[in-house]
Order: structure tokens, then C-alpha cells, then sequence
């Protein structure tokens, strides 16, 4: 196992570097950090020991452990579907979670100034209005 330890020249503290990703199990003992070198690692804080290490075949995005048991996490994949992970009893398991795939998510925002013009952009292709 190895432990949890950083310092500029660990490789930990350049996993760090490019970890978009971490996630506190509810009692603060453990940390599950995700990052773009395919990696999910599950630590024990306590101990400073690293618990497991899951690797997937694309950049993990995001992971967020449940939030009553440490065993379980999702991850958000790469051009992936979403993954749902069980660590209990010794094992890995991995659940691929269902979704849509090839569907266009619309994304969108607007705003507003002291004069109450509006500006919105996203798919619909934007506007300014008042």
C-alpha cells in the first residue's frame, strides 16, 4: 500500500496536479480523488494509506462517493456512460449506468443588468432584449 504522502517530487502530488475530482466520505476518514490519468484512487486518511486504486479506459471527469457508504461511488467518464462502483467485501464491481447516448445536451444561461436588459445565449443562439 502506499502512503499517503506530498511533496513536490511524489508521484501523488502530481496526480494531484490534474485531479478534477474529489469527494470526503461523510465522517471525514476517507477521500476518493478522480483524475485525468484514468485513475480513481480510494484513501484512508486515518491510516494515510492508499485503499484502492480503479483505473478506467478513458479520463475519469468527476467521482463522488455515496453519501452513507464509503464502498460506493460514481464515476463520470470520458465519452463514456457513467459508472457506478462497488468496493465491498474485497471486490471491485462496476455497474454501467444507463443513458442516452448520442443525445445533444442543451446548455444555457442567461443574465441581467440594472436595467433589466436580458441577454441569453446557449442553443437557442442568444439575444439581447429589454
Amino acid at each position: 500500500m502506499q502512503q499517503f504522502v506530498i511533496s513536490p517530487c511524489s508521484p501523488t502530488f502530481l496526480n494531484l496536479l490534474s485531479l478534477p475530482s474529489s469527494s470526503w466520505s461523510r465522517n471525514g476518514r476517507f477521500l476518493l480523488s478522480a483524475s485525468r490519468d484514468w485513475n480513481c484512487i480510494f484513501w484512508d486518511l486515518l491510516s494515510g494509506m492508499k485503499q484502492e486504486t480503479i483505473r478506467f479506459s478513458t479520463p475519469v471527469l468527476m467521482a463522488q462517493m455515496h453519501p452513507r457508504n464509503n464502498s460506493i461511488f460514481v464515476a463520470a467518464l470520458y465519452q463514456e456512460p457513467p459508472v457506478l462502483v462497488n468496493m465491498a467485501e474485497g471486490t471491485i464491481k462496476r455497474y454501467e449506468l444507463p443513458t442516452e447516448m448520442g443525445e445533444t445536451a442543451d446548455t444555457g444561461g442567461n443574465t441581467s443588468d440594472k436595467e433589466k436588459e436580458f441577454a441569453a445565449n446557449g442553443s437557442g443562439g442568444g439575444g439581447v432584449w429589454s
